[in-house]
């Protein structure tokens, strides 16, 4: 018997494809991209597009009376085309929703706030990272706003966990949400910010939610039966969250490819969704109890991994699968990645600019349009049928994420193809032993010892990342090459796969667009060429950093900075890499990670006050000593010190004089740079919030490195000779 299409693919990609258009001109608009001369031309366009296509089945309607295919034809066409344009309408209007009311936000004044800690808990020294979810907040008695997630920073030793209840009187920092990276938070529903103090905040006992309290006894039986890092690799598997794991194990899995082995995505739902057929058909179920069971599972593990995109949109498609199956009526992959894309968008338009939403669609649509075609070649040239296809599914996905990864990532591992044949059929007994020996370990706790078995396969899949990671030439990096790019690559793969016209022609449009596509991304990955004096500001939460280029020559002035920080300016100054850094602020304790960061990019030369000049630090050839001065090109840095504490530099550059204090002066410190430093040009600080009386100083300009602060468009510095970016991390 035939089968038929549950949905015709035009109209589900169309309405896709509307709203993600709706959603894409609001956030132009709402990011100043786009003037309002574009926000009018653009739906104009679209609506001049959609009636020539009316037109367009009218009148080939009129002409083919007796042509029953054609007039299905243009039915569809019709349905495709009035779903793009009610789908482009609602997108608009409800990302307008999300955004529009951020740009009225006032937060002079202090709110209550009460939430619920989730995500993670991040520990670092003395200080804590936390994000409370479901917050309320609170004004004169009014509730300004409900169900979101503040980031709250605090020095505290109390133990703060997942579940407990939070809640703080004070001030609250909306993010500055025309930075990109910013803009991810309040994808993820992060809308603010803010320092609390532990004695102002009010913790109470332990918020005990069911999915609490199922994925804290999952951590308790992997910690009590496995390595501690084993542990938080298996808990990443399960649920997704990353944030027990290490950078060591972090970084090893990324360089060999393979990080998305810890994150849920459709391999996991996949593997998943087998073992529970498995079980059903055991079970000689009625193929609506067993497509209702499998709801009802998938609904419950998207809920324990947050509802995250990629979890959520495979939980659709397999449900989709499995009520096809059921039917009898035919499965189409597009159809069915569509349908869960309009669900998730409708629900959270702003998931559209997650990585983890980006690159899940991206996957599922590389292996429907892309793999095919690699696989007829591979099987053309004698290559077995089962390798032909895991090459030509490794291959098509990592060509078609690969410029998302550029835009989001600083690099990408050229050898996770190879990797990912060996890695993944070792993953799906990983996970499936993994799966089952913990659900049981749960109900039965001294089942937990058989996490052993799933622990040896995971320790194969270490042995392999831990080799691949070891291959100098396996990672290559590049700049942001921006969305066109992306949108460019689609176009091109919807003709390969979709577009049924003469193959000499289909190839003249492939060629042409991959041109384009080519030059685009050779344009876009040219670092920038700095030309005469530029200094470049950047900031973390502990660190004042500035990056000084010369004609290209790149000084970074302070050390105490994560790499990954660095990475990312480098990346977004289009800075290919670090030829010298003046270690002002070196610290011994922080030794290894600064030495990493120095091989990693490749520093020639490393500035260190003459009081470090230790045995171990002089037989490196990078390192050199000064005493209070040093001279880089026009670059002149002095020392500020007091009672031989090094507070702060100042820096000369022709004309212009800089001042950097340290991060937080006492009094008398701050007292000291106001008296004998208090005549420079400008001056750059974290935030306003620093013991400098600024009054006493002749500055021409203060350079604020915090972006989350209100800040007065005057105060920043703009001359000729001296470019300051302000790029703000938080």
């Amino acid at each position: 018997m035939q089968m038929k299409r549950i949905v015709n693919i035009r109209v589900t990609t169309s309405i896709f494809l509307g709203l993600m258009a709706g959603i894409l001109l609001c956030y132009a608009f709402f990011m100043d991209n786009f003037s309002k001369m574009y926000l009018v031309l653009v739906p104009l366009i679209l609506s001049l597009v959609t009636v020539g296509m009316l037109l367009y089945v009218y009148f080939t309607k009129k002409v083919n009376k007796n042509c029953e295919t054609r007039k299905d034809v243009g039915i569809l066409t019709t349905i495709s085309v009035v779903g793009f344009a009610i789908a482009f309408c609602l997108g608009f209007l409800l990302t307008g929703v999300n955004l529009f009311p951020l740009k009225l936000i006032d937060n002079q004044k202090d709110v209550a706030v009460k939430g619920v800690v989730s995500d993670y808990v991040l520990v670092k020294d003395s200080s804590k990272k936390f994000v409370l979810d479901d917050c309320i907040v609170v004004e004169d008695n009014e509730i300004l706003y409900s169900d979101i997630k503040i980031v709250i920073y605090t020095y505290s030793n109390d133990d703060i966990e997942l579940g407990d209840e939070v809640y703080f009187v004070g001030d609250i920092n909306s993010f500055n949400y025309k930075s990109q990276s910013e803009f991810d938070k309040l994808a993820q529903n992060i809308c603010f910010s803010t320092y609390v103090d532990s004695s102002d905040m009010e913790i109470n006992s332990k918020h005990s939610s069911l999915k609490d309290n199922i994925k804290s006894s999952v951590k308790e039986l992997l910690l009590n039966n496995l390595s501690e890092d084993n542990a938080n690799i298996t808990y990443s598997i399960l649920f997704g969250e990353k944030q027990g794991l290490n950078n060591e194990i972090k970084e090893v899995f990324s360089y060999a490819g393979i990080s998305h082995i810890l994150a849920v995505s459709g391999l996991h739902i996949s593997v998943l969704v087998g073992i529970i057929y498995f079980i059903l058909s055991k079970l000689k179920l009625n193929k609506y109890v067993r497509v209702g069971i499998l709801f009802f599972i998938l609904l419950f593990y998207s809920y324990l991994c947050s509802f995250s995109p990629s979890v959520v949109r495979a939980s659709i498609m397999a449900i989709l699968s499995a009520i096809c199956f059921m039917y009898q009526i035919e499965y189409d992959a597009l159809s069915s990645l569509s349908i869960a894309g309009v669900i998730i968008l409708l629900f959270s338009p702003l998931s559209l600019f997650l990585v983890s939403f980006q690159l899940s669609f991206l996957c599922v649509f590389a292996i429907i349009s892309f793999a095919p075609t690699l696989k007829r070649m591979f099987v053309k040239i004698k290559c077995p049928k089962l390798l032909a296809e895991g090459l030509a599914i490794s291959i098509a996905v990592n060509i078609v994420i690969l410029p998302t990864c550029f835009n989001y990532f600083d690099y990408v591992s050229l050898l996770g193809v190879i990797t990912n044949l060996f890695v993944l059929p070792i993953f799906s007994i990983l996970y499936v032993l993994l799966f089952v020996f913990t659900f049981m370990g749960v109900i039965l706790p001294f089942m937990g010892v058989f996490l052993k078995i799933p622990n040896f396969f995971l320790h194969i899949i270490k042995v392999i990342a831990d080799f691949v990671a070891g291959i100098d030439f396996g990672i290559f990096r590049l700049f942001h090459v921006g969305y066109l790019v992306v949108f460019l690559l689609i176009v091109i793969l919807l003709i390969l796969h979709f577009l049924m016209i003469n193959k000499y022609l289909k190839s003249g449009f492939i060629g042409v667009l991959s041109i384009a596509l080519i030059t685009i991304l050779v344009c876009n990955s040219m670092p920038i060429k700095y030309k005469g004096d530029n200094v470049l500001v950047c900031s973390q939460t502990d660190s004042n950093v500035v990056f000084y280029v010369k004609d290209n020559y790149t000084v970074m002035i302070g050390s105490n900075i994560d790499s990954y920080i660095v990475c990312k300016q480098l990346k977004e100054l289009k800075i290919k890499g670090i030829d010298s850094i003046i270690a002002y602020d070196f610290q011994l304790n922080k030794i290894s990670e600064f030495n990493k960061l120095c091989e990693e990019y490749s520093v020639k030369r490393v500035y260190v006050p003459e009081k470090f000049n230790y045995s171990h630090l002089a037989n490196g050839n990078k390192f050199v000593f000064y005493n209070h001065e040093i001279e880089i090109n026009d670059l002149k840095l002095h020392n500020i010190e007091k009672d031989d504490t090094i507070i702060g530099v100042k820096l000369d550059i022709d004309d212009s004089s800089f001042l950097i204090p340290e991060l937080k002066p006492t009094i008398s410190e701050s007292n000291y740079i106001v008296q004998n430093y208090g005549d420079v040009d400008y001056i750059i600080v974290s935030d306003m919030d620093i013991k400098i009386n600024f009054e006493e100083m002749n500055v021409e300009k203060i350079i604020l490195l915090n972006s989350t602060l209100k800040t007065d468009e005057n105060k920043i510095s703009l001359k000729e000779k001296i470019h300051v970016n302000l790029l703000g991390v938080v």
